[in-house]
């Protein structure tokens, strides 16, 4: 018959103490966290708990940049949409003044108003988004579009030229990732966007002024006025195909940059949808491994409560043996 010693019997004794102590504290964490495992040695699934939690910040991440860009592409189609008002209404002043009953006078009084018009693109061409330039490639802190000179003008207004900038960083495109392996364009240089219609609205307003426009090099130039009325048809010419050059410069630029930012929102809308399914299934998954199950764990901790106390009155009795009651 083997004995068993007084040590065994209260280290024993203890050790249950300790054990139910313990289940008592992990039920009462979970019913007051709602958590079954809140450290990674709380469940033997800790490792794909600190997956899923990788995995819902990953998407969070994604998250934040989708709503970014969104946010800016939405910006960037408003403006390009209020600038193809602009442009019609410039093709509407084209369009009235060709007319041969139109005389110098009145082309010249409606070239103010298709200088504003420019005036107008040229402010969106320079549009600022959260406090950087949406069209200026990546060099975002610098305006797409400043001021140069004609060289024959009438006004101050038909003597400005509105070019693009040239820097290293003008043609270079943003980008955002919206999704794994998915990145979306966030920007086009204004280059390929504005620099055409800015063009030919302002060689409409030139020539309603008086001033034709002609090519130096890659640059348009300003040409000695017209005599009027001897080049009143030339001048009319020059009208007409500015009112061309408009609707080429609108479809090249405008137009087809509108197309394009529509199909990136579709890209990110899809993105989104991605993302919203992955993040809820992720969720499902963490859910199911870290929270805590309210029934059980109440009755986890009533059972443990009870198995507590009772190692407690036993080690109390086994504490307070003597040799003899032992012997």
């Amino acid at each position: 018959m083997t004995r068993i010693s007084f040590s065994q019997l209260s280290r024993s004794a203890v050790n249950n103490v300790f054990t139910n102590y313990a289940d008592v504290l992990k039920y009462s964490n979970q019913l007051s966290s709602g958590y079954k495992a809140v450290n990674p040695g709380d469940s033997e699934q800790s490792g794909l708990i600190a997956q899923s939690h990788s995995i819902l910040q990953r998407i969070e991440g994604y998250n934040n940049r989708t709503s970014s860009a969104k946010a800016g592409l939405q910006f960037q189609e408003d403006t390009i949409t209020s600038a193809i008002e602009v442009v019609g209404r410039a093709m509407d002043l084209a369009a009235q003044s060709a007319n041969e009953a139109v005389d110098g006078n009145q082309r010249s009084t409606t070239a103010l108003e298709v200088f504003q018009l420019r005036d107008q693109l040229v402010t969106m061409a320079n549009s600022k988004y959260q406090g950087n330039y949406m069209w200026s490639g990546v060099d975002t802190n610098t305006a797409p579009f400043s001021a140069a000179s004609y060289a024959n003008s009438g006004s101050v207004a038909s003597g400005q030229r509105f070019i693009y900038q040239t820097n290293s960083g003008s043609q270079v495109t943003n980008s955002a990732q919206v999704a794994d392996g998915v990145a979306i364009t966030t920007n086009t240089p204004g280059d390929d966007v504005w620099s055409g219609i800015i063009t030919a609205v302002e060689r409409l307003g030139r020539a309603l002024e008086g001033y034709p426009t002609g090519v130096n090099g890659a640059a348009p130039s300003g040409i000695q006025q017209y005599t009027l009325p001897a080049d009143y048809a030339l001048q009319s010419a020059d009208i007409n195909a500015a009112m061309q050059q408009i609707k080429d410069a609108r479809d090249a630029g405008l137009f087809r940059e509108r197309t394009s930012l529509g199909a990136r929102l579709s890209r990110i809308e899809t993105a989104g949808s991605v993302l919203a399914a992955a993040k809820a299934s992720a969720q499902t998954s963490l859910d199911n491994l870290q929270n805590a199950d309210t029934a059980t764990a109440a009755t986890g901790l009533q059972q443990a409560q009870y198995g507590l106390q009772a190692a407690m009155q036993v080690t109390s009795k086994v504490l307070n043996l003597n040799v003899l009651d032992y012997l």
